[in-house]
């Protein structure tokens, strides 16, 4: 049974980050999509309204609901934006022109294409903390 691991997937393969997040990202939105319309179903429309908010007129729970659907959008969209900044490589290709001289002394001009993949983003709590602290210290430390 030794080696059993290597049936189900490549254990020395790279994960395809970009698909995880996509997917993720694609249930998020299906979880929010569900949340918005049981939201709006229920309480702006009042199929189930909380008894504290019977006394609302229909504007008031109207602008609840649009802030809750602010508030959903921005879940998803900073959570678009973090995900992707931070497990999804940035392919960027340049091409550079190369000029090589051959055995007669003619001028060959060639093209080379190449690829980096890198991730764009790092975070920021990896840097260290001691220049913060020291900065921080320096601002205390002095006197009127």
């Amino acid at each position: 049974m030794a080696g059993i691991d290597k049936w189900f997937y490549n254990t020395e393969a790279e994960p395809d980050f970009k698909q995880i997040v996509e997917k993720s990202l694609a249930l998020f939105g299906v979880f929010t999509g569900a949340t918005l319309s049981f939201y709006i179903g229920d309480f702006l429309f009042a199929n189930k309204l909380p008894p504290d908010f019977t006394g609302y007129p229909f504007w008031s729970r109207a602008c609840l609901v649009a802030a809750v659907i602010a508030l959903l959008l921005r879940y998803i969209v900073g959570s678009a934006v973090h995900l992707n900044l931070m497990y999804v490589p940035k392919v960027t290709t340049r091409v550079e022109e190369i000029i090589v001289k051959d055995s007669v002394g003619n001028e060959l001009r060639e093209l080379v294409l190449s690829e980096k993949k890198a991730i764009v983003s790092k975070s920021r709590r990896k840097q260290p903390a001691s220049r913060c602290r020291r900065t921080i210290a320096r601002a205390f430390s002095r006197s009127p």
